[in-house]
């Protein structure tokens, strides 16, 4: 079985992975994979062969996916070089050299044959020629997806599948956490059928508080809660379509609080035991810098203000009134 878990970032999915890929014939990369989930991405790349396709389109996006994956697959000379020069600079503002840190071939060991396959099935067509929003060289190779549909599901399924399937070995559990898997979750759904889905949420106006100080997210209070907003409000459109028995929510505060009753619920929807073994892994967990309520001292009065007027609608529907 594969879980995915997902959130509006901050909000606790670290810790849940982590819990759960401890637990008996359970695997997790110990990173966000986010091979998946980011532009040019797997799901990115298919919805866009799904649903804009034209010859052109088709071409750019097998470009973009076929990149995305050289790039993850495993660390460069000069990833070595800008890691070691990213240390002497702040992380906080500089990113000098995208996925220089990821080596999914050291996890995936086939890795680089699936994604090979993956792009070939891809290229229905390949072709010399030029078009205007090309560079003007009449050698230059294009490529055209003929896929239909259905065929287009099949040859990502079957990436996803060998990808796993060779990662789990003899685990029953593949968990993966990647931060925007809720906005993906229908793709997931028709991807990978048999899979479940977690929504982890935490208080909103703690979500806003994090946010403030990651490079990844606006630094300003109301585009932080624009961008909160945009996340949630796509999750709600998304679950509605998916049906709310085929996912699972819950919050960080559950977890804090009382965390086999957390637990317990989680293992109902996955329909797993939760055993004493479980329960074991579970106790050992330090929950205690999970920042419950740091809103409270990190948000200035006025920001919290500008949150609670901003977020009123989530904050009630979580429950946080």
């Amino acid at each position: 079985m594969n879980i995915y878990i997902g959130g509006t970032g901050r909000c606790g999915t670290n810790v849940l992975k982590d819990i759960l890929i401890g637990f008996e014939k359970s695997c997790g990369l110990p990173f966000e994979s986010r091979f998946t989930v980011d532009p040019g991405g797997v799901y990115d790349s298919y919805q866009k062969l799904c649903f804009s396709w034209t010859p052109f389109n088709s071409g750019q996006v097998i470009r973009d996916l076929e990149s995305l994956l050289d790039r993850t697959s495993k660390k460069t000379y000069l990833d070595e070089i800008f890691i070691a020069l990213e240390k002497n600079f702040s992380k906080n503002k500089f990113n000098f050299r995208k996925y220089k840190e990821w080596e999914l071939e050291h996890y995936f060991w086939n890795y680089g044959v699936e994604c090979k396959r993956l792009i070939d099935s891809l290229s229905g067509i390949t072709y010399q020629g030029v078009w205007p929003g090309r560079t003007f060289i009449r050698n230059r190779t294009n490529r055209v997806n003929v896929m239909n549909s259905d065929e287009l599901k099949s040859s990502f399924s079957a990436f996803l599948d060998s990808l796993i399937s060779c990662y789990k070995r003899d685990n029953e559990y593949y968990i993966d956490d990647n931060t925007f898997n809720i906005c993906y979750a229908s793709t997931i759904r028709q991807l990978q059928p048999n899979s479940k889905i977690i929504h982890m949420y935490r208080d909103p106006r703690d979500v806003v508080s994090s946010y403030l100080t990651q490079r990844w997210t606006p630094n300003s209070v109301e585009s932080a809660c624009d961008f909160y907003s945009s996340i949630m409000s796509h999750w709600y459109e998304t679950k509605d379509s998916l049906g709310n028995d085929s996912v699972h929510e819950c919050s960080l505060e559950e977890l804090c609080e009382d965390r086999h009753s957390f637990m317990l619920k989680l293992h109902e929807y996955i329909g797993a035991d939760y055993c004493a073994k479980r329960r074991e892994v579970v106790e050992r967990f330090n929950l205690s810098k999970s920042n419950v309520g740091r809103w409270k001292t990190d948000l200035s009065p006025a920001n919290q203000e500008v949150v609670q007027n901003n977020l009123q609608f989530f904050i009630d529907k979580l429950g946080y009134a």
